[in-house]
């Protein structure tokens, strides 16, 4: 068995956007999906909340928003984290283009449901191929009820205040892994290609036909790339 690996999940997600890989990876060692611990405005709060109900030691992946996160719990304890993946994600600090965006999905939310936001979202979400797929509009819809407004608001306002994680890239000393969809609209692949380049050692893969989502959008590559990774 290997070492304890922590999926973080993104942006008004929990564990089902990990659901496609978990039950492959909880066959190397134990699987932890701290949902609960992504409560809090602010990012390094949420990293704090993940290191003090994690192993001594683990492996580390996040998608989304918990790239984010797991960005800042290798910023705050380099000498636990085993291994790293980071998955749809990105070191930049929030854009000001993409502030306005996530105020009028809060907006639609209050208004309309949490639901009904993530059902808007889709085609940002996935790539054309997916984003009409039901059974991926149910898992999306179904997370967000899940996490209810109150938490998405607080997650909302951690992603916009983020830190630029860019500086502290070069220090990452673990196996990393970075993969990213070719038709990613909310991390486009020059993300990925940024993480990768200034990561020592790091692997970068690009899934071709997928978007921000590629846990759910093809599930089979990248979990043979993070078993790959894992046993490295």
């Amino acid at each position: 068995m290997l070492a304890p690996i922590i999926l973080l999940p993104g942006l008004k997600s929990d564990h089902r956007v990990w659901a496609p890989q978990a039950a492959a990876l909880s066959a190397t060692g134990p699987v932890e999906i701290p949902v609960a611990a992504l409560d809090s405005d602010r990012i390094e709060q949420m990293a704090a909340q993940v290191l003090a109900s994690a192993p001594p030691v683990f492996a580390l992946a996040g998608c989304s928003m918990g790239g984010y996160v797991a960005l800042a719990v290798v910023r705050q304890a380099p000498e636990r984290i085993q291994r790293l993946a980071l998955l749809s994600t990105s070191a930049r600090p929030e854009h000001p283009n993409a502030t306005p965006g996530r105020h009028a999905a809060l907006a639609q939310a209050r208004k309309d449901g949490v639901g009904a936001m993530a059902r808007a979202g889709l085609d940002r979400d996935f790539h054309a191929a997916h984003h009409k797929d039901p059974a991926l509009g149910d898992i999306m819809a179904g997370m967000a009820e899940a996490i209810g407004l109150a938490v998405i608001e607080r997650q909302m306002q951690a992603a916009i205040t983020r830190p630029d994680a860019r500086p502290a890239l070069p220090g990452i000393a673990c196996p990393t892994l970075v993969i990213c969809g070719e038709d990613d609209q909310i991390t486009p692949p020059d993300c990925a290609h940024e993480l990768a380049a200034a990561i020592p050692h790091a692997a970068l893969h690009l899934l071709p036909d997928c978007g921000h989502c590629a846990t759910l959008e093809k599930p089979a590559a990248v979990t043979a790339f993070m078993l790959e990774w894992l046993r490295q």
